[in-house]
């Protein structure tokens, strides 16, 4: 995974992880230490399950970028 860059220019190697775990999915979010869920600077990976097994990793658009809200996590698109 790419580092993130702050809008100072320095580079995060560490990130604030959220996990939620439902029935049909696992979603995974990455952010600069201390970002509100509701900020725009989010990577956000969501892993279908099909039985309880994981059968796909998509990403928000297909790259990783740190530019998505955690909270709509369930309604963006993943490719």
């Amino acid at each position: 995974m790419e580092p993130i860059r702050t809008s100072e220019g320095s580079i995060v190697n560490e990130y604030s992880t959220r996990y939620d775990v439902l029935a049909d999915a696992i979603y995974i979010g990455k952010a600069v230490p201390g970002s509100a869920t509701s900020a725009a600077s989010w990577y956000i990976e969501k892993i279908t399950l099909s039985g309880g097994n994981p059968t796909v990793a998509e990403k928000v658009g297909g790259i990783v970028k740190f530019n998505q809200i955690w909270d709509n996590r369930a309604s963006l698109s993943y490719s």
